[in-house]
Parts: C-alpha cells; sequence; structure tokens
C-alpha cells in the first residue's frame, strides 16, 4: 500500500514539474534592496595629503544638486580616498563641476566634466538598472572619468 502511495506522489511531482515547464513562467525574481553608489570621486595621493572637502555638483536641464564630502580628520594617513556620493544619475550625461578646498588654502580651480554614466544591473536585468560613474582628481585639481 506504501509503494502505491509513493507512486502516486511521484506522478503528482511529475505533473507538476511538466506544467510549470511548459508553461513558460520562471517564478517571479526576486530583487534585493541592494543597489550601486551612483558617483565615485579618487583623490590623487599628492592632493589628498592636503584636502579639506570635495564637492561635487551635478547640473542637468538647469537642475542642479552638490554633496560635500570631507575626509575623517582621525584617519590615520591613507595613500588613497575614495568619496562616495549619493547624486542622481541617469542614463543622460550630465554636467559636473569638482571642487576641492586644501587646509593650505592653495586650492585647484574647479574642473568641470560632462559625465556620460554607465549602466549596471547589481541584481541581474530583471531588477532594474542603476547608473554610476566615478571621476579621478589629479593632483592639480583637473578631473577625467574613468
Amino acid at each position: 500500500m506504501a509503494a502505491h502511495g509513493g507512486f502516486r506522489l511521484v506522478g503528482a511531482l511529475g505533473l507538476t514539474a511538466a506544467l510549470v515547464a511548459c508553461s513558460g513562467s520562471d517564478p517571479a525574481p526576486t530583487c534585493t534592496l541592494v543597489g550601486s553608489i551612483p558617483l565615485t570621486v579618487d583623490l590623487a595621493p599628492d592632493l589628498l595629503k592636503r584636502v579639506e572637502t570635495l564637492s561635487v555638483e551635478l547640473c542637468r536641464d538647469g537642475e542642479c544638486e552638490e554633496e560635500t564630502r570631507s575626509p575623517d580628520p582621525t584617519r590615520a594617513p591613507v595613500p588613497s580616498w575614495s568619496a562616495t556620493m549619493f547624486l542622481s544619475l541617469t542614463a543622460r550625461p550630465v554636467e559636473a563641476s569638482v571642487r576641492v578646498t586644501t587646509v593650505s588654502g592653495d586650492s585647484p580651480p574647479p574642473a568641470r566634466l560632462t559625465l556620460v554614466p554607465e549602466a549596471t544591473h547589481p541584481n541581474g536585468p530583471h531588477c532594474g538598472t542603476d547608473y554610476v560613474a566615478r571621476i579621478r582628481v589629479a593632483e592639480d585639481g583637473t578631473a577625467t572619468q574613468v
């Protein structure tokens, strides 16, 4: 009797698998809230030794947003520092202005560049698209997208 019941269970599981396979629909994808850091700014080591603040302003269609970061003054000297900024990036290019102020007052002039954000899918293409960009600021304050 137990063997007969086992065949029914195997038959039911087989039928269920066949129906799922033939339906062509996968289970709904699971998307996490994990995303990408929209903008990362790397400072040259020699500039990092002197930096007080780093500001980035992004402008698109007459609308601008700005963020400012400062390295942690209690940190031990480090060879690099990447500022993460949560400014809004989309598929469209955006005008960026990067300003560095230094503790000694010899701040370089603001650097201007056009950022072309890159599409990324941190949870796979079924979970939407994030847009990211990375800027490198040289010792003289010039900025390039990398």
